[in-house]
Formats: C-alpha cells, structure tokens, sequence
C-alpha cells in the first residue's frame, strides 16, 4: 500500500524547471539529472521536486522505513 502510493506520487506528479519542458519524474526527470551537467539545471530540478513531491511523500518515506524497521527488529536486524 505504502510503496504503490509513493510510486503514484512518481507517475502522476510533473517537475517544471525554468528554460524546459515539464517532466514526469519517471522517467522523464530521472533521464534529464543523469543526462544534465548544469549544476544550477541539477540544483533547480532538485528544488523543484523537494516543493512539488518531497513534501507529499516524506510521511509515506517515514512509515515505510518504520515497518521495514520493524520487519528487521522481528528477523533480529536493525536497518536504520
């Protein structure tokens, strides 16, 4: 549940960086940050997708890395 919500957030949300065209995350902006060598390009796509997703989807990132956690407690290891 948890991971199908995040990957909505992925497919469904659009990143606009000054100077481009608006781009889907996956996979359209993960393609653009390995491809750009503009670090001011890099540092306004990340920007961009803290504002627009990083936001939205960190308490989704906190729940999953607490089960996880808990999962591991349960198998007798710690992952963060």
């Amino acid at each position: 549940m948890i991971l199908s919500e995040m990957q909505k957030y992925y497919n469904t949300k659009q990143i606009c960086i000054d100077g481009e065209p608006c781009m889907r995350i996956e996979p359209q902006l993960n393609r653009f940050m390995e491809s750009i060598r503009d670090e001011q390009k890099l540092k306004e796509a990340w920007i961009s997708w803290h504002q627009t997703v990083g936001s939205e989807i960190k308490p989704l990132y906190v729940s999953l890395v607490t089960m996880l956690n808990e999962g591991a407690r349960q198998a007798g290891k710690t992952i963060m």
